[in-house]
């Protein structure tokens, strides 16, 4: 049985993912979608996003060791939620592939998500730019 704090957590996910498997974002790698949501879930330093003094993905991936420490099983939520879009047929997946299967209509609740939609340039966009291969480079060298 899931407790309510876990349930929180996976209900924050699905908001995350939807937004991020949808456009303007239409991430297609499971690899980049897993962790760009991990981190958009515990982004809590939006100022730094503001300017761009500092690389949009420098900012983005700082503080991921620390936040993968703490929070290591919400990897498992992520990848629960896309197993429930896969078995109800709202998406397909093809190795690392992943594609919804329809736009589905979906308004973001996450803060962060909502700043970066209105942010120019998107630091979402930006990162999703990265090959999956580069964005685990990203990850792996701040892990």
């Amino acid at each position: 049985m899931m407790n309510k704090e876990k349930l929180l957590r996976e209900a924050e996910y699905a908001d995350i993912v939807l937004t991020l498997l949808n456009s303007p974002y239409a991430i297609t790698s499971i690899t980049k979608l897993i962790f760009i949501a991990f981190c958009i879930k515990y982004e809590s330093n939006i100022s730094a996003y503001k300017n761009r003094s500092k690389d949009f993905v420098d900012v983005f991936f700082k503080n991921i060791s620390l936040k993968l420490s703490a929070h290591y099983d919400d990897i498992e939520l992520i990848l629960h939620f896309v197993d429930i879009l896969k078995n109800t047929s709202k998406v397909s997946i093809n190795g690392d592939y992943i594609e919804l299967s329809s736009e589905l209509t979906h308004l973001p609740e996450n803060h962060f998500l909502q700043f970066c939609a209105k942010k120019l340039p998107n630091p979402i966009i930006e990162i999703n730019k990265l090959d999956a291969k580069a964005l685990i480079e990203e990850v792996i060298r701040y892990v």
